[in-house]
C-alpha cells in the first residue's frame, strides 16, 4: 500500500517498547504496575499514548497468564522525551526488577488503524 492511500496515516514520533521478566520476588510488584496500567504514566513529558501488555505462561500465547512476562509500549512525540523516558525512574524501576530486561526505539513513519478510537 503507498502512503497516499486512505487507510494510511503519516505521522511522526518514536514509539518506546519495554519488554521484561520480572524476578520471583518482583513478580507482585510488576502486576500491580499491569494493574496501574497506562495511567502511572499519565504525567510523562511528550507521552501520546502508552500500552501495557502481559504474556502467556512462560513467555507465549494462551490463556493461562505468566506472572513474570511483561511488556510496555509507548508512544512519544520527540526522541529527546522517549530517551528521557528511557533513563527515567519508571524504567529504572522496572529494569531493576527484572532477570531479563530489553528497550528499543522505533521511529514511526506511518500507521494504519487505530489505538483507543
Amino acid at each position: 500500500m503507498t502512503a497516499s492511500s486512505p487507510d494510511v496515516i503519516t505521522l511522526s514520533g518514536v514509539v518506546v517498547v519495554v519488554l521484561v521478566n520480572y524476578l520471583r520476588e518482583h513478580q507482585a510488584w510488576g502486576w500491580m504496575r499491569m494493574v496501574q496500567g497506562p495511567t502511572a504514566l499519565k504525567d510523562t513529558p511528550g507521552l501520546c499514548f502508552a500500552k501495557v501488555m502481559g504474556s502467556g505462561h512462560g513467555g507465549g500465547f494462551g490463556l493461562r497468564p505468566s506472572a513474570s512476562h511483561q511488556g510496555l509500549i509507548a508512544m512519544f512525540a520527540h526522541a529527546d522525551q522517549a530517551h528521557a523516558f528511557l533513563n527515567g525512574a519508571h524504567v529504572k524501576a522496572m529494569h531493576e526488577r527484572a532477570g531479563d530486561f530489553w528497550s528499543g526505539m522505533l521511529e514511526v513513519m506511518s500507521a494504519r488503524g487505530q489505538w483507543d478510537g
